[in-house]
């Protein structure tokens, strides 16, 4: 699936249009591994994510360098590196926290790694910051899919982890019938014993 790049450009305003030729040239600096752009402290919501803020709010030099994270991020999303490119996808989003259409592109990073729980909960903040998204359709969509998703893999989880607790039950049995068993040929040899000691002593 082609990860789109969020809606950095259309802003309000002559200089809150970056070009994009000198934003995909500074895109490349992460993809060949120099230090990343550092990203200012913002005030995270009880999601985890930056607190949202208008676009007119961000500077157009904090537009181009969340464009430069976003892309390194992209690079190593097409990399199946998702750690960093979760990562490097929120820092973008902590630069300029008015792209709110980079939550969904956070979302597939999460379910590409396997971290529904993740992507559902980035997919519901982006509903919740952008209410009349006209993609919202398509993200309930996309919600109800990774919960079913997770309700049949916890069903498979439980099936499985009721089998292996039907075996360790199983085995527990058989080792106790094992343990005594074993303790029935110990007082028997015992006793086996203590006769042929007494035939012993009666035949010197």
């Amino acid at each position: 699936m082609t990860v789109p790049e969020p809606l950095w450009y259309g802003r309000a305003g002559p200089d809150m249009q970056p070009s994009r030729k000198p934003l995909l040239a500074l895109g490349l600096l992460g993809l060949l591994g120099l230090p990343a752009v550092a990203v200012p402290a913002l005030a995270q919501t009880s999601s985890g994510y930056p607190a949202a803020c208008e676009a007119s709010k961000v500077s157009k030099g904090d537009v181009e360098r969340a464009h430069t994270v976003f892309l390194s991020g992209k690079g190593f999303l097409d990399e199946s590196n998702y750690d960093k490119a979760i990562s490097y996808f929120k820092d973008a989003y902590s630069i300029d926290c008015s792209v709110h259409a980079i939550l969904p592109i956070i979302a597939t990073a999460y379910e590409r790694k396997g971290d529904r729980a993740s992507a559902v909960q980035a997919l519901q903040e982006y509903q919740k910051r952008v209410p009349a998204a006209p993609d919202h359709d398509v993200i309930d969509r996309r919600i109800k899919n990774l919960q079913d998703q997770s309700t049949g893999l916890n069903s498979q989880i439980a099936f499985y982890a009721n089998i292996v607790a039907q075996e360790q039950k199983m085995l527990l049995g058989q080792f106790a019938n094992l343990e005594q068993v074993m303790g029935t040929l110990k007082n028997q040899s015992s006793a086996l014993a203590g006769e042929l000691a007494q035939i012993a002593a009666n035949h010197p």
